[in-house]
């Protein structure tokens, strides 16, 4: 392969980096083995092994030994997979886990419980999924919950509480909300939302709180919503705060250190995509924008932002950008980082220690699924 070429500019240095893909048989398991070629020591993405399976509409969760766990997501227009792996950033490897899903889903949730196993909801394949299951790291295996959950849901959110249960949130054409309790493995209900919400936010506040803004409220993708609600676990109940300054789906958000919430990008009215960033200031519970970031980009799982060591906050990809850029809650401005390989439309993110990044999975600018991924090396 040859080496990328691009422009330099004022905001940002881009130096090339060329990878490839060995692929190789250990112990039975086929595994794509990481190999890198930096040219300079300033190269911020490089490639790394292709999963075994490509796919996009699926998540990315970092377990505590530090492995990034993969599951579900569609392998083709009409296929999903109930396939999982799992990719050991101290090797660059991939590896199929000893289990796999018991359903196939897409478009699920995914929600790294405090005892180190991990939550699936719901999903699509087919039909919209109403079952819940669990992965177990030590055995490597998965488990469906003992109850399902109260209804069937997809472009939901799942988000832990302080109290480790999971707060799972709307989802097409639903209000509704449901608690998941791991030390008991039930469900009870989580009081009903103002309005329908699917492709929304939800981030938990440093009170403990759940702040879910956005997202569409008819299942035609653009009848999207600027109005913003919280979730007291305490009093199992929500209550409204002031809109958005703009509606939005299909957008991400982030914590900040000072816990205000910082708000990204999106689909707007029309299809189109936003460039535009706001802040919630949770002690006035109000609205404001910051600096627009040099891209409009969404994403049907969100564009995916990353709390970076250094404190910055990164976006990558989204729509048929292959960019990032990051941004700073000190200066509250965006940056330009160095070009992706590819744009990974509908793939995920995932932190995997040292300042490290792995973008991987979703489809090209040719709306190819893709298994690749990239590494982002601070």
């Amino acid at each position: 392969s040859q080496t990328p070429k691009y422009k330099f500019s004022r905001r940002s240095l881009v130096i090339g980096c060329v990878g490839f893909i060995a692929g190789s048989a250990v112990g039975g398991i086929v595994a794509s083995s990481i190999t890198y070629s930096i040219l300079a020591h300033e190269t911020k993405w490089a490639t790394t092994g292709n999963m075994l399976q490509g796919r996009h509409y699926f998540r990315a969760t970092t377990l505590k030994n530090g492995m990034i766990l993969v599951e579900g997501g569609s392998i083709s227009a009409a296929d999903n997979t109930a396939e999982s792996e799992l990719f050991d950033p101290t090797i660059g490897m991939w590896k199929k886990t000893r289990g796999k899903l018991n359903e196939q889903r897409s478009q699920h949730t995914a929600t790294h419980l405090l005892n180190g196993k991990v939550l699936v909801t719901g999903g699509f394949a087919a039909v919209t999924r109403v079952s819940a299951e669990i992965y177990d790291p030590v055995t490597d295996t998965w488990n469906l919950t003992k109850q399902s959950m109260s209804t069937a849901r997809v472009r939901h959110t799942g988000t832990l509480l302080q109290n480790g249960k999971v707060l799972i949130a709307g989802g097409v054409n639903h209000s509704t909300a449901e608690l998941y309790d791991p030390d008991t493995d039930t469900w009870s209900q989580a009081g009903i939302m103002s309005i329908p919400r699917s492709d929304h936010i939800a981030v938990r506040l440093l009170d403990g709180t759940v702040l879910v803004a956005g997202g569409t409220f008819i299942n035609d993708g653009q009848s999207i919503t600027k109005t913003a609600e919280i979730y007291d676990p305490n009093k199992n109940r929500w209550t409204s705060v002031s809109d958005m300054n703009i509606e939005r789906a299909y957008f991400t958000a982030h914590l900040l250190p000072n816990g205000n919430v910082l708000v990204i990008g999106g689909r707007v009215h029309g299809f189109k995509s936003t460039s535009t960033v706001e802040v919630y200031d949770r002690v006035n519970q109000t609205w404001s924008f910051t600096d627009h970031m040099l891209n409009a980009r969404q994403n049907a799982l969100g564009q995916e932002a990353l709390l970076l060591e250094n404190g910055m906050i990164m976006v990558c990809g989204g729509d048929s950008l292959g960019t990032s850029e990051i941004y700073s809650p000190t200066t509250q401005s965006w940056v330009s980082w160095n070009r992706m390989y590819s744009p990974h439309i509908d793939g995920v993110t995932a932190l995997i220690g040292h300042g490290q990044v792995l973008t991987v999975g979703g489809t090209d600018a040719n709306n190819q699924i893709v298994g690749m991924a990239e590494r982002y090396l601070p």
